[in-house]
C-alpha cells in the first residue's frame, strides 16, 4: 500500500464529511 494511496484515502473521507457537513446546512 503506497504512501498516496493513504493520503488520497483520507483526502476523500475528509472532503466527503466537509460535504456532509454542507449537505445538513
Amino acid at each position: 500500500m503506497t504512501q498516496n494511496l493513504l493520503e488520497i484515502f483520507i483526502l476523500v473521507l475528509v472532503i466527503r464529511a466537509f460535504h456532509n457537513r454542507i449537505y445538513q446546512l
